[in-house]
């Protein structure tokens, strides 16, 4: 059972996989929750109890926000996609093969 839940105060006939209620959720707020979860784990830890349970969620948190980053096009992973304008000055160039 994981320590924190999207959809707890549901009746658990009612109640859907934790994966897919963690589809529902905005990538903010799954942020919020992933970050909560790791701070419940070092809890549990610093008192000696069992963390199992939240850090298995953790680790569901951390599949779901893989999975939405691997369905985007590139151009929306990791920012506009379009290599910084070279400066004369800049120590960021191009890298050119040697022969």
């Amino acid at each position: 059972m994981p320590v924190f839940s999207v959809m707890s105060t549901l009746d658990p006939h009612e109640r859907v996989p934790q994966h897919m209620e963690l589809q529902l959720l905005p990538d903010d707020d799954l942020m919020d929750l992933w970050e909560q979860t790791q701070q419940a784990a070092w809890a549990m830890e610093g008192r000696g109890w069992d963390a199992g349970g939240a850090l298995r969620y953790s680790g569901l948190l951390v599949w779901e926000m893989q999975r939405r980053l691997a369905c985007r096009p590139p151009a929306q992973r990791f920012g506009t996609g379009a290599a910084p304008a070279e400066s004369p000055g800049s120590p960021w160039r191009p890298l050119r093969a040697e022969k």
